[in-house]
């Protein structure tokens, strides 16, 4: 006898558990087993497994954060040493423009600034 593919669909929705809820059925059936027994060890067994799934996901996760974690600090610092560029060009182009214009003026200058402006 065929299933639609319906039937199946609502099985598999049926069956999906999430995995805390399996460890939290696994370690209900483990509260009232013998330990020593072999269903408790087959039990433990799994719940390893289940516990090593988890720390693989979560390593995973952290290692595809870490893939991508340095795109913004690069930017951030391209982006504040291009501005730190733009400002000390422009205070140093208006530092030699007041020096021209004092000298323009027929002031003399007495500072040691004089000697970063090129003359022509």
């Amino acid at each position: 006898m065929k299933r639609t593919r319906e039937e199946i669909e609502d099985e598999e929705e049926e069956d999906d558990y999430s995995i805390k809820d399996i460890k939290r059925e696994i370690l209900r059936q483990m509260k009232g087993m013998d330990k020593t027994s072999k269903e408790f060890l087959v039990l433990s067994q799994r719940l390893t497994e289940i516990t090593e799934c988890e720390r693989n996901q979560t390593q995973t996760e952290q290692t595809i954060a870490q893939k991508w974690s340095w795109i913004v600090p690069t930017i951030v610092q391209s982006v504040s040493t291009a501005v730190n560029t733009t400002v000390s060009y422009a205070m140093n182009r208006k530092t030699v423009n007041d020096v021209l214009n004092f000298e323009d003026r027929g002031n003399i200058l007495t500072t040691k600034s004089q000697t970063y402006i090129k003359k022509p």
